[in-house]
């Protein structure tokens, strides 16, 4: 006998020799070339996500193209959070019921969004906020910035020219050399 659809079994429930009466689930079996992602935001995210409208999903480092296919309108009681629903194309098997992923959202806006990683804002002295450059030298400059609207992980900044090279990874380290006195921002 075969299986009307093809795919991965996922769970057996028969032992071998074992009298089967008809109508009994014996597999579970799972077509995985397309996965559905459920997406928690915030109750409080106030932005609103169009069906087909894309996103970028990360697993273990690698990316994924998906896209919008529904939009809950409750709040879930538990988490507070609502649920977006993705369709991701799973051609390699790589992704699998059960993991966990960084989900990104694509957005229209009017104008450009100039918008950095999280980790990449420090304090300055004064507390405001930075995002450190590299200059011509190849060293590092502060620059202020101030913070607009957030993006998942990543945040707006106003104040600073596109195109710039800034420091995404590792701007903590640095802030808290050049706070010691003891770190040459330009290498010297």
């Amino acid at each position: 006998m075969f299986a009307q659809t093809s795919g991965a079994v996922l769970t057996d429930n028969f032992a071998q020799g074992q009298r089967v009466d008809s109508g009994i689930e014996l597999m579970l079996i799972a077509d995985e070339s397309a996965l559905w992602v459920a997406a928690q935001l915030s109750a409080n995210q106030d932005r609103t996500i169009s069906n087909g409208s894309t996103a970028l999903l990360e697993v273990n480092g690698n990316r994924y193209q998906a896209r919008v296919i529904q939009e809950a309108h409750t709040i879930d009681e538990q988490t507070r959070s609502r649920t977006v629903r993705l369709e991701v194309k799973n051609t390699q098997h790589s992704l699998h019921p059960g993991m966990f992923a960084d989900v990104y959202f694509h957005f229209e806006t009017d104008q450009e969004v100039l918008a950095v990683p999280e980790n990449a804002l420090t304090r300055s002295a004064d507390g405001d906020w930075q995002l450190f450059v590299v200059d011509d030298d190849g060293g590092f400059a502060a620059h202020e910035v101030t913070l607009g609207r957030r993006f998942g992980d990543y945040r707006e900044v106003l104040g600073i020219k596109a195109g710039l090279e800034v420091v995404t990874q590792g701007a903590f380290f640095i802030a808290s050399q050049l706070a010691k006195g003891g770190f040459d921002p330009h290498n010297h």
